[in-house]
């Protein structure tokens, strides 16, 4: 992977913005999916190839990819999901004990709760583009 700048607040917000808009559809993953997704690629036992794995951010097979404006949007929508990915790799090589799982957080009671549900299911749709691969770590 090239070593672009991680993602700033405001590309954060823009993919997020993305995510959400109408130019993708229900099946595509929300942020918090979208990281754990990326984290179980970063970290799993096969590297998997970008065109692989991407296709998947937007829904379950191919009828599900984003109507994107243009050639421009659909590449940048790309380098922010990819540089996503790279940040969480870094912080996995170089400060592992920084990496915090991206959670929603809900009020519940009066009080704000962590919603782990997106991205466990996102790291669960990670694991499971080489799912024989992490055989290993779950025998163990």
């Amino acid at each position: 992977m090239a070593h672009e700048p991680l993602l700033s607040e405001k590309e954060f917000d823009e993919l997020d913005r993305f995510l959400m808009s109408e130019h993708c559809g229900d099946e595509t993953m929300a942020m918090d999916a979208l990281h754990g997704y990326l984290t179980a690629i970063a970290i799993g036992p096969e590297t998997i190839p970008v065109d692989e794995w991407l296709p998947r951010v937007w829904g379950p097979d191919k009828e599900y990819a984003p109507q994107f404006r243009n050639a421009q949007q659909a590449e940048r929508m790309r380098s922010l999901v990819t540089r996503m990915l790279e940040e969480i790799v870094v912080t996995f090589e170089v400060a592992p004990k920084d990496f915090e799982p991206l959670f929603s957080v809900h009020q519940w009671k009066g009080k704000e709760v962590l919603d782990a549900e997106a991205w466990c299911w996102g790291f669960l749709e990670g694991v499971s583009l080489r799912s024989e691969a992490w055989q290993a770590l779950r025998d163990s």
